[in-house]
């Protein structure tokens, strides 16, 4: 394989990434060896219970790092690091709902052009049939 000139220069990696779902249900062997995996799967399962908006966010953080310190859950890491812990979980469900209201445009722009391809094809139904009968007048 030809190396282009950035490579030669600072050499390249090539890395390979194994992804495990720590869901409730997902590895669970893996949740049970490890109390911060464990407890992180706790944290956010509670997050998502809140059912966080945009609005509520925030609070709903909030709340969920007092009920985990309350549970003893991820009680170290949190003491030092809500404000990081509190920011990064705003930028990842901000990220997400950006997302989904993505694709929700995307559909109902999709569903507006079906409407009008449909509205379309109806006019090209009856223009098509009143040339035909300006057709057969001629004839």
């Amino acid at each position: 394989m030809a190396l282009d000139e950035s490579q030669s220069k600072f050499g390249s990696l090539e890395l390979t990434v194994r992804v495990v779902n720590i869901n409730p249900g997902f590895n669970d062997e893996l949740l049970q060896k490890s109390k911060i995996l464990s407890g992180y799967t706790a944290y956010i399962q509670h997050l998502n219970s809140l059912n966080p908006t945009k609005e509520t966010l925030f609070d709903d953080i909030k709340r969920t790092t007092k009920w985990s310190l309350s549970q003893n859950i991820l009680k170290t890491f949190l003491t030092e690091h809500e404000t990081e812990v509190t920011s990064m979980l705003m930028t990842e469900y901000s990220l997400d709902r950006a997302l989904e209201l993505k694709d929700i445009i995307i559909a109902e722009k999709d569903a507006e052009i079906a409407e009008k391809d449909a509205a379309l094809a109806e006019k090209d139904a009856l223009i098509a049939e009143l040339q035909a009968k300006l057709q057969a007048e001629k004839d």
